[in-house]
């Protein structure tokens, strides 16, 4: 995915003055969050068949943490905006 997408977001964040290492900050962390919960991603779906548990049922769980990730890595990459 990092290989379609990189091409289109450098010239992206060349263009709103940020450094590169920024964007793929901002790509990786986007991409860890949305793995989270996402019902094609591989390892979540074969971990929670292992377990025997739904997706809804992990969806009501996890939904809270996932909030509590996304701002977390919102703050982060907004500080190394300002900063690099």
């Amino acid at each position: 995915m990092a290989t379609v997408s990189m091409p289109i977001m450098g010239p992206l964040a060349a263009g709103l003055g940020f450094s590169p290492e920024v964007m793929v900050m901002i790509f990786s962390s986007a991409i860890g969050v949305v793995n989270l919960f996402t019902p094609t991603s591989g390892a979540i779906m074969g971990g929670l068949s292992l377990a025997k548990i739904e997706w809804t049922t992990w969806l009501k769980f996890a939904m809270p943490l996932i909030v509590i990730l996304t701002l977390v890595s919102m703050v982060i990459t907004t500080v190394a905006c300002m900063v690099i």
